[in-house]
This record gives structure tokens, sequence and C-alpha cells, in this order.
């Protein structure tokens, strides 16, 4: 089975079985229609692992049913439970043909010469070296498909184990509405946070959910689930959930209804309970206990019931009509109420909040500068004096620049309360390649070198996900427009003069860092003559003495020019227009030449960025 032939298979075995399941009326839709959910896929599947000839007809049909029964309840049932994609018609098609088309690209890749060798070798590795497929088929094959379906049946008891979601769309529950007194029953029925705690009376507690966000000072719907082991009467009993750091904070009462449950039945409870406003904001652990009056009723269990994060949110921690201490650059300004555009609360060791940030451009070109802001508050006092680190990543967690610096303000002299905003202007380096980088950002001791923790949070070695900047390729605008005032130099008659709307004959982007060439003009080389060369430059760094050096060669003969031309002195960022003689030898041919140029440091004589250089072909004239 050739890879045309294996494509062919597929891509008419996917149409088919679509087909069936789509288009086929009634009852004939559903007993076809199987042949795209139980065997289809399976059977692609066996032409990832055996040839033609490697296993006869009857065992890959029976292979076929085997992994089609668990590759389908598999990849159905996990992408439900961690993806939240809904079990549909439509989902259940699109997820069966993706498997089906995933071993196709398999097979394609078997046929592959270059894959063909590690192919090979895995295989040889899952066949457990015996060299004979089939017989590793007989013994290997059933225990696999044996695996499968015991992960299949036993999933929502794997998960239970590991606090995972349960979802039965047929279990029948009975719902206690406390406003009325009334019950309700239900059908289907899903458990966000799972939790078994076995209670003596013959209730068991399965688990609970929290349907809003857990705020300081305002109420969350939460449903607790129980279940009864037998058929029992309950009356009197409360539900008294205790939210505990190193004890309980505060707590949550539910009357359990008067009710007789039969064996199996399980009722869903509810109500709305109120966070106090002036508790801490982190993660608190749940324990769930039952009382009848003043006593506890006893369970096999630990009463945890899992732990949830009361988190600071923006609008307690800030508003627009707060004072705010503005720095820029490290120094103090006079600002205005301001309005913080990107939200972004991270709090850090209870004591350091903070509140977000703006970034602007987004897109910048390497050389070129952005701003960011960065905007903390102050919610305890810390005895340390912490650094911002803030790193620049590329996609594989490689610093690529960083601007670490320290608040203008020392922490330890934060006053609780206090709003800081520090505005940079940050740099990108010119040697950072054209890419979107992420930034990351956080708190830490110079001297110990660690790191200020998180609360109530997770991130990665404490470097929480700030942002992320694009860097494009440079562009002529990006260094000049032809509004710009020009300084022309002209060396061959010792003038200086201003101009606008100059254009430059041969754009080039070459950017040393302190100086950028942006272009060049060079006249006719006659031999024995002066040409005129014109380098269009732009100082982005005045400290220092720098020099063009230039040299033109022969393609086709021995002839060189070389010299040195000086920039002179200007203000940062101005652009001027160097125009050097160019003297020819009486010698120099009537061969193409090449020309180069590069940028040199006028004290020490080295090159700088030596290998950015320009070849181009010019006719002697």
């Amino acid at each position: 089975m050739n890879s045309k032939n294996s494509l062919f298979c597929v891509i008419v075995l996917v149409l088919l079985g679509i087909a069936l399941y789509v288009f086929l009326p009634g009852l004939l839709k559903s007993v076809l229609g199987l042949l795209f959910v139980l065997f289809i896929p399976g059977f692609i599947s066996t032409y990832a692992f055996f040839d033609k000839d490697e296993i006869d007809l009857v065992e890959r049909l029976a292979l076929s049913i085997g992994l089609s029964i668990s590759l389908v309840v598999l990849v159905v049932m996990f992408s439900n439970l961690y993806l939240k994609i809904p079990i549909t018609f439509v989902t259940i098609v699109l997820q069966i043909s993706g498997i089906c088309m995933f071993f196709m690209l398999a097979i394609l890749a078997k046929r592959s010469r270059a894959v063909r060798g590690v192919y090979a070798g895995t295989v040889n590795v899952l066949t457990l070296r015996t060299g004979n497929p089939k017989r590793t088929l007989m013994h290997l094959a059933p225990a696999v498909i044996i695996l499968l379906l015991v992960l299949n049946i036993a999933y929502p008891v794997i998960l239970s184990k590991y606090g995972g979601q349960y979802w039965d769309e047929n279990m029948e529950y009975v719902i206690y509405n406390p406003v009325d007194g009334s019950f309700e029953d239900a059908k289907g029925i899903r458990i966000s946070r799972l939790r078994t705690i076995n209670f003596e009376n013959g209730l068991v507690f399965l688990g609970y959910d929290i349907r809003h966000s857990l705020k300081r000072g305002e109420k969350a719907h939460v449903n607790y689930y129980f279940q009864s082991k037998k058929d029992v009467s309950i009356e009197g009993l409360t539900v008294v959930t205790d939210f505990c750091i190193d004890g309980p904070v505060f707590q949550n009462h539910v009357l359990f209804p008067s009710i007789e449950l039969k064996k199996g039945q399980i009722l869903s409870i509810s109500n709305d309970v109120t966070i106090p406003k002036d508790i801490p904001a982190t993660v608190y652990t749940m324990h769930v206990s039952l009382f009848r009056g003043h006593g506890l009723v006893k369970a096999r269990d630990s009463s945890e019931a899992g732990k949830v994060n009361i988190p600071y949110y923006f609008d307690e921690l800030y508003d627009s009509s707060m004072d705010v201490l503005s720095f820029y650059n490290g120094r103090s300004i006079v600002h205005e109420k301001t309005t913080i555009s990107r939200l972004r609360v991270c709090i850090f060791e209870e004591k350091i909040a903070f509140l977000g940030y703006d970034l602007s451009p987004g897109v910048v070109a390497p050389g070129y500068k952005f701003q960011v802001t960065y905007y903390w508050k102050s919610l305890d006092y810390v005895e340390k004096d912490y650094t911002v680190f803030v790193h620049v990543i590329d996609s594989r967690g490689r610093i690529v620049f960083q601007q670490d610096h320290k608040p203008p303000v020392p922490t330890s002299k934060w006053v609780p309360g206090d709003i800081i905003s520090e505005k940079y202007d940050v740099r990108v380096p010119s040697h950072v390649n054209e890419s979107t980088y992420r930034i990351r950002f956080g708190l830490y001791d110079v001297l110990s070198g660690k790191r200020m923790p998180l609360s109530g949070r997770s991130a990665r070695n404490n470097a929480p996900y700030l942002s992320q900047i694009t860097v494009r390729e440079k562009r002529i605008e990006d260094y000049y427009n032809q509004n710009m005032i020009v300084l022309v130099a002209d060396m061959t008659e010792n003038t200086f003069i201003l101009m606008r709307n100059i254009t430059i004959a041969n754009p080039v982007i070459i950017d040393y860092g302190p100086v950028a060439v942006l272009g060049y003009e060079l006249g006719d080389l006659r031999a024995g003559e002066t040409a005129r060369l014109t380098y269009y430059v732009k100082v982005l760094d005045i400290r220092g003495k720098y020099l063009i050096h230039t040299l033109i060669t022969e393609t086709e003969g021995p002839g060189i020019i070389a010299f040195d031309a000086e920039l002179p002195s200007v203000e940062e960022g101005s652009v001027i227009a160097l125009v050097v003689p160019v003297e020819v030898p009486d010698s120099y041919g009537r061969s193409g030449s090449i020309f180069t140029f590069a940028l040199k440091d006028g004290d020490s004589g080295e090159y700088i960025g030596s290998t950015n250089k320009v070849f181009e072909r010019v006719e002697v004239k």
C-alpha cells in the first residue's frame, strides 16, 4: 500500500463515513453510521502500525474495532473534560475525522525517506524486538485494548481521585430550593469540584460548585451535593463550611432540609455565601462538616474539601481619583490623575501589589525605544529593598534583553496605601532579530538573589507574564523623512548648509548602533578625475568620534581606492549628508567596481559592527 493509495483510501473512508453519518435517514443512518464511529478510525490506524502483508484481514478487522472503540471514546471524553468541547453531533464528526487524518499523516510519514529509519526503529521497540509483528500483535494488542477500555470505563473514578469534574447527563437527582422550601427533580448532574467525605449517618458529601467569583464584600453562590448510602431520614442538620488559612477565618452555614432519602439518591442544596470585606485576599482551605444542633456528625474521612482563592480585584486596589507618585526614567514628575490602560493584578507576598502597565508602541524596530509604565501599590511594610526584573524572552524562554531597575523609591520606604508609577524609555538592542517576544517581570533581592514570591497563585519561577512586544525589521522611515532638516556637509567645497526635501538616491539601512548609514550616492568614476560620494547618515549617539571607511576596487583589475571620512560633530538624532571627494587614479580601469563601506572608531581605529557591510556594483565611465 503506497503513499498515494494510503491517502486515497483514507480520504474515501472519511468521506464515506461522514456521508453515512450525516445524510442517511432513520435506522439506516444509525446502523451504517456506526462504521464511522466504531470501525473506520481503527481500520486506518492499523495501517500506521502494520503494513498490508504483516497481518491478515481477520486480524486487521478485529484490531480495527477494538482500536476504534477505545480511541473514539477517549478522544471525545477527554476533549470534553479538559478542553470543554461539548459532546454534540458536529463535534463528534469533526473529532473522528481528525483521528482519521492524524493516522493518514502517520502513514505518509512512514513512507517518507526522512523518517523511515526512525519509524522502523520505533516500531521495532514497540513490537518488543521480536522481528515478528504478527506474534507481537497476539500478545500486545489485547493488553493495549483492555487498558484503553479500562480507561474509558473508569475515567470518572480516576479523575475523581485527583479532583477532576464529574458529569453524567443521565444521572437523576433532587434540587432543594431554600427560598420556598421546595424540591425539584432534575436530570444531568455536573460537579466541578469533587471531594468524597463519608459521614457516620449514611450521607456522603460528593463535592461542590461555586458559581460566582469569590470577592470580598460580595456574595457567591455555592451548590453542595450529598448522596445517601442507605435509606435515611434527615432532620435538624446544618452544613458548616469553614474557610481557613492557619485556622478558621469565616464560615458558611446551610440548613439541610428535612427529607426522606433513599439509598443512592443525590440531593443538591445551595445558598449564597457572603465573603467578609476585611479578610485577607489569599488561598483558603475549605472544610465541610455536618452538625446536628451543636453536636458534630463524625466523618470517616478528612473534612478538607479543597482550596479556593479569594484574590485582590483591581477596583479594590485603585481608582482614578487616587494620588499617584509618578516617575519618568527615575525622576519625580508632577502627574495628574491617571488611568491604567492594561490591568494586571499580581500580589507579592501580600505586601506589594502590581496593578497594571502601559506599553507603547507594541511594535518597534531594533535600536528604537518603546515606553513602558509600571504601576505598584504598597499593601504592607517590607524590610528589604527589592529590585524589579523585566526579562524579554524568546519562544524558548531565553532572555533576549532585559530592563532590570531599582524602583525610584526604595521598597523599604513604601508606606501602605502608596501608589507608585514608574515610566521608562526602553531601547531595543540593535542585534535583536525580527520576532515577537514575551515579557516577564517580578521582584528580587539583590543580596540573596531570591525572588519575592507571588501570593495566591502560581507562576513559573515567580515571574508572571506581563505582555509581549513585536520587533520588526527596520525601515527607512524609522530614521528619516523628507520633512526633516538635513545638514549637508560638502567636504569638496568645505561648506555646511541646512536643507529639507532631500531624497536619498540609494537607500540602505546599516545600523551600527551609534551611527546608522541610510544610503549613498556615488558619481561616475572616471580615471584621473575627482568623483563625488555622498553618505546619508543619522547620528544616534554623539559620545565618540566616528569615521566612515570607504573601499572601491576593480572587479577585473588591481585598481583600489581607499580613504576615511570623518563625521562632523552634531546633535544626537541629526541627519547628515556627507559629501566627500573620490580621487580616481589615472591607472584605474573601466571594468566594474565593488563599493564597500564600514564604520570605524576614530580613537581606536577598530571597526564597529564590521560584519555590517554593503557591497554595490557600479560602472566606471
